[in-house]
C-alpha cells in the first residue's frame, strides 16, 4: 500500500533531538490535516472511507471497502488516510534512527505526480517546523520523504458504461453525459456500488465521515448509517435502508446539503440551530448503533439559529422513506423535498400537503402516505412558506 514515510531527525548543538511521545501524536494529526489539506487541492472529486469497526459485527468497514475495490480492479491505488503514533521506546536503541512518523492518508481513489509529491513534502516541511519551533526555536529539523506512486490504469467491466479517464495520473469520477445523450454512471458512482455491495453482504452498519472538503457525496447501506457531512461545500448525504442518522454538517456549513435518509426511521440534523430539541430526543431516545462522540460535540456546541452565514439544506423524500425527523430546520434557507404522489397520496401540491399536516406541541407531522411520516421538530405551521416546500414530478 502506498504511503508516505517520514524521518524526522531533530539536531541541538550535534546531538540527536527526540521529540516526546505526546508531541510526536500531536505532531501526526498536524501532519494528516496538513496532507488531507493539500490532496482535496489538487483532487477535485475523492472517494473517501475511514477506518471504523462495527462493534455490531467486529468488521472494519474499511477493510472490506479496500478489498472491494481491490477486487474490482486488480492493482488499484488504495492509499490509507489513518495513521497511530509510532512508540518512541521502539527507538532508544539505535538514536541515529531518529524519530519516523507515518503519514497515511486515506482516500480511495489517488494516483500522485510530481507537482503533488512536491506540494506534499513542502507541506510536511512547513507542519513540522511549525509544530515544534514553538517549543524548540533552535531546533533544525530534516526531513527525508518517501513516497511510492503511480497512474490508475483501470479496464472497466463488460456492460457497465463507467466514465472514467486518467487527468495528470488522476482517475476523474465526475458524472458525464455521453455523444448520445444517454448519462453515464460516473466511477464515483460505480465504486460506491461496489463498496455498499460488500459492506452490506457484512450486514454492517456504516460510520461515514466526509474527511475532504470537496467530496461530492457520501452514501449509506442496508444498515444503521451514521453519515455525517463537513463543514463546507455542496453535499449529496444519502442513508439508503436502515435506520440512519444523518447530520449536515458543523454551523460553519456553507454550501447546499441535500439529505436522503432512504427506507426506514430516520434522523436528519441541519447544524447550527436549535440543538437543545435534538439533544432532549436523543437523551430519551437512544439511537442505534453507538453515536459517535463528535457528531455530539459538533451538534451540541453549535451556536443559536439568528446567528448570520450558515448552509442550505434539501430534506428529500421518495415513497417508503419510513418514520424520519428533521431537527434544526431553519425555514429562512431549508427546503422539504417531496415526490408528486408520494405512496400513492394526492399530495401534488402545497394545498394537498396542508390536509396531511398535524401540528402536535412545538413540532409540525406531514403524513406522507402509507404509514410514512416526517416530523419536523420545532416548527409550527406558521413557520413554513410555500418555498420551503419542492414537489419532484
Amino acid at each position: 500500500m502506498p504511503v508516505i514515510s517520514l524521518d524526522i531527525i531533530g539536531v541541538r548543538n550535534g546531538i540527536p533531538f527526540y521529540p516526546t511521545a505526546t508531541e510526536v501524536a500531536t505532531l501526526q494529526n498536524q501532519i494528516t490535516s496538513a496532507e488531507l489539506g493539500v490532496l482535496s487541492s489538487n483532487f477535485p472529486n475523492q472517494l473517501g472511507f475511514v477506518s471504523h469497526v462495527d462493534p455490531k459485527t467486529g468488521f472494519n468497514q474499511y477493510d472490506i471497502a479496500k478489498q472491494a475495490v481491490r477486487d474490482a480492479f486488480p492493482g488499484y491505488i488504495v492509499v490509507a488516510a489513518d495513521q497511530s503514533a509510532y512508540p518512541t521506546t521502539a527507538y532508544t536503541a539505535n538514536l541515529n534512527n531518529g524519530i519516523t512518523v507515518l503519514a497515511d492518508i486515506r482516500i480511495v481513489e489517488l494516483a500522485l505526480n510530481e507537482t503533488i509529491q512536491d506540494a506534499m513534502l513542502r507541506s510536511l516541511t512547513t507542519t513540522i517546523q511549525s509544530s515544534l519551533s514553538t517549543n524548540y526555536p533552535d531546533l533544525k529539523i530534516n526531513v527525508a520523504a518517501t513516497m511510492i506512486t503511480g497512474n490508475v490504469d483501470i479496464s472497466l467491466p463488460g456492460v457497465l458504461n463507467v466514465a472514467g479517464e486518467p487527468v495528470d495520473g488522476v482517475i476523474s469520477a465526475m458524472e458525464r453525459t455521453s455523444a448520445d445523450g444517454t448519462q453515464n454512471a460516473s466511477f464515483h458512482q460505480f465504486l460506491w456500488d461496489r463498496i455498499l455491495a460488500a459492506t452490506d453482504a457484512k450486514s454492517l452498519d456504516l460510520h461515514l465521515l466526509n474527511q475532504l472538503d470537496n467530496i461530492d457525496g457520501l452514501r449509506g447501506g442496508a444498515g444503521n448509517d451514521i453519515i455525517e457531512g463537513a463543514n463546507v461545500g455542496d453535499f449529496l448525504l444519502s442513508g439508503g435502508a436502515g435506520n440512519d442518522f444523518i447530520f449536515g454538517g458543523g454551523y460553519a456549513d456553507i454550501g447546499t446539503n441535500v439529505m436522503d435518509g432512504g427506507a426506514g426511521n430516520d434522523i436528519l440534523v441541519a447544524g447550527g440551530h436549535k440543538t437543545s430539541q435534538l439533544a432532549q430526543y436523543l437523551a430519551s431516545n437512544p439511537f442505534t448503533p453507538n453515536m459517535p462522540i463528535n457528531a455530539f460535540t459538533s451538534i451540541t456546541q453549535s451556536v443559536a439559529d439568528n446567528s448570520a452565514g450558515r448552509s442550505y439544506n434539501v430534506f428529500s423524500f421518495h415513497n417508503n422513506s419510513g418514520k424520519d425527523r428533521i431537527f434544526n430546520f431553519h425555514a429562512a434557507t431549508d427546503k422539504i423535498q417531496i415526490d408528486a404522489g408520494i405512496n400513492g397520496s394526492n399530495i401534488t401540491n402545497l394545498s394537498s400537503l396542508i390536509q396531511h399536516i398535524t401540528i402536535s406541541g412545538d413540532n409540525l407531522s406531514i403524513d406522507l402516505g402509507n404509514n410514512n411520516t416526517v416530523t419536523l421538530v420545532g416548527v409550527d405551521i406558521a413557520g413554513l412558506s410555500a418555498g420551503n416546500i419542492v414537489f419532484v414530478s
